[in-house]
């Protein structure tokens, strides 16, 4: 037994120095049998629930090999298939290795994780009252599909940054109608409709989906995953940006106008105001004279009837006693007096009233003649922003009103030019009038002290004649008293609307104030708005073209040289109990092609 064991050592030892002597060759004829991998690519299969619940998840690995050998490739799987030939594909732990010759090489793996980048939900409701999908399937009325994605934190956040889903419903339009899908692409494919939505990277889906159905049934929802790689054609870019400029410039235009509109509108504020305080002027003189009127007519009224009685005593013999005509000069005086005051109100009248009346004319002249046709308003409302329109209703407003109190102003210009020529007339007849007393009154002194006794004859008939002259005097002065109390009751609506006019141009200058500070907001707003649009489109192209994105491995972060992973989703549908009874399958006569097929069935 000794030498048994002594024997049996020593030859261990022996292959142990045989082993160890040819190890290096083993490792080198090893490293030489390595294939060489061009690429490696991914597609991640996976089945879920009607709800969303992952249910498994496998992955094909294609690679594309430029020389043939070994390779090994990483992934924690449950179970590996070759999906190529019929040569093993061995695991051990997370490492799978096997042989290929040159060109494509496909195996599959089932994952021990069920963890996708995306966490998916779906729930139905019918007729607005939650439903089980297994409870769906064959029934009618209104149907509702809420579909809900966001970011799975326990996978690489790669995928969820830089991968578009599209989701995609087919519904048979047979048993589907009023389908409604805000924000979904909906196509007609035969008898069927299909509704797809497209989620951009790093965005959650919140998706509705309604429609009457009868009879309901489903094919599963697909849901895909790519990478977002957007071949961007940004040659028309610079013709929107040189829009955009014109647009900032046709702004700052508009700004200008609007300034120059606004110091225009001042002015025109400043006119109506001074315009509304001549015509008040003027309907204060008119008040004022139509309520003297009275008493100016009746004062009138006496110095023609004093006149009259006068001429008649001269002319009656012995009607007059040396009393009375002693008395005579100073009644004659007293007379001059009274007509001298008289005229010196229609005078200070006269004055004031030429004063107000020219600073109404230089207002109501200062309002533009030119006509503004109902076309070129509606064009201005066309070209202006909505928000402006109430401006341009006060505008249009005051430009009316503005009209009105001009024609009013044409119209009536005959009588308040007559107003002013009559009123001097008056004054200077009045004064005609006064000087012949005071010159009759000199010479009945004269002849009462002896010295004009025999002018006594011119005297009576110079009386005569003037009491004659004012009676024709008086009753033009009452009927220009007459006229001015009803210009001065017609001025006051002519009044009353220059005023409204007045305030119309206010809230005018206020509106175009204020429509001037929404056009300096928005030219400050859009003056920078090309280089605006332009960062937001490099930033965008950056964002979406992809160009910097590295594909990686979903499976294991040890893979390499990865050129595509994509993912397909398939949910399961709505269908009926009796359709989802399936022949089973003799897996014992099953061929590799057979179970290559079978990969894609569903999918």
């Amino acid at each position: 037994m000794n030498r048994l064991f002594k024997a049996a050592v020593s030859a261990g030892l022996a292959v142990m120095l045989i082993l160890l002597s040819i190890a290096p060759g083993l490792a080198v004829s090893a490293s030489e049998d390595a294939a060489t991998v061009e690429s490696k690519n991914e597609a991640v299969y996976a089945t879920l629930g009607a709800s969303g619940v992952v249910n498994s998840v496998y992955v094909v690995n294609q690679f594309e090999l430029m020389k043939a050998g070994n390779v090994s490739d990483h992934g924690r799987y449950t179970a590996v298939t070759n999906l190529t030939n019929t040569e093993p594909v061995t695991e051990q732990g997370d490492t799978v290795t096997f042989t290929s010759g040159k060109g494509n090489f496909y195996y599959q793996g089932d994952l021990a994780s069920t963890e996708l980048p995306w966490i998916i939900g779906i729930s139905y409701t019918l007729d607005g009252k939650p439903i089980a999908p297994d409870a769906l399937a064959g029934q009618s009325g209104q149907v509702e599909i809420h579909i809900t994605t966001r970011q799975n934190v326990n996978v690489n956040a790669v995928f969820y940054e830089n991968y578009m889903l599209q989701i995609a419903l087919k519904l048979d339009s047979d048993k589907c109608h009023n389908i409604s899908a805000p924000d979904a692409t909906i196509a007609i494919a035969g008898k069927n409709t299909s509704v797809n939505f497209t989620v951009m990277p790093k965005k959650d889906a919140d998706i509705t989906v309604n429609a009457a159905v009868t009879d309901f049934t489903m094919d599963g929802i697909q849901i895909s995953g790519i990478p977002l790689s957007l071949s961007m054609d940004l040659s028309e870019a610079d013709d929107m940006i040189s829009n955009f400029e014109k647009l900032a410039d046709g702004i700052a235009t508009l700004n200008d106008g609007v300034s120059d509109l606004s110091d225009g509108t001042s002015k025109l504020n400043d006119g109506a105001g001074s315009l509304k305080d001549g015509s008040a002027n003027i309907q204060g003189g008119l008040t004022q004279l139509s309520d003297n009127s009275g008493q100016l007519v009746a004062a009138s009224e006496q110095i023609k009837n004093a006149l009259s009685q006068i001429s008649s005593s001269l002319n009656s013999a012995g009607s007059f006693s040396p009393v009375d005509m002693a008395a005579l000069p100073d009644s004659l005086s007293q007379l001059a007096t009274a007509l001298c005051g008289i005229s010196s109100g229609l005078t200070q009248m006269n004055e004031d009233y030429a004063s107000a009346y020219a600073s109404l004319a230089t207002a109501i002249n200062a309002l533009l003649d030119t006509t503004v046709s109902s076309e070129q308003l509606d064009a201005l409302y066309a070209a202006t922003d909505e928000s402006q329109h109430g401006v341009l209703d006060t505008l249009a407003d005051a430009y009316a009103a503005g009209r009105a109190v001009k024609n009013a102003y044409n119209d009536g210009k005959k009588a308040f030019d007559a107003v002013g020529t009559t009123s001097a007339t008056l004054a200077g007849s009045i004064d005609g009038i006064a000087d012949t007393l005071n010159t009759m009154s000199t010479q009945i002194s004269e002849m009462l002290s002896g010295s004009g006794i025999d002018q006594l004859g011119n005297l009576t008939t110079g009386l005569t004649t003037l009491s004659d002259q004012y009676a024709g005097f008086h009753d033009g002065l009452a009927g220009f008293m007459g006229g001015v109390v009803q210009m001065a009751d017609g001025y006051t609506a002519f009044h009353n609307g220059l005023s409204k006019f007045a305030s119309g141009v206010d809230d005018l200058d206020t509106g175009v104030h204020k429509l001037h500070d929404g056009t300096c907001e928005l030219r400050d707003e859009t003056e920078n708005l090309p280089d605006e649009v332009q960062s937001k489109i490099d930033e965008l192209t950056a964002e979406y073209s992809g160009d910097d994105f590295q594909p990686v491995s979903f499976v294991s972060e040890q893979n390499m040289n990865i050129g595509l992973v994509q993912f397909v989703l398939k949910c399961d549908g709505i269908v009926k109990p009796e359709e989802t009874a399936a022949a089973p399958v003799n897996e014992s006569n099953e061929t590799f092609w057979d179970r290559f097929i079978a990969l894609f069935k569903g999918i």
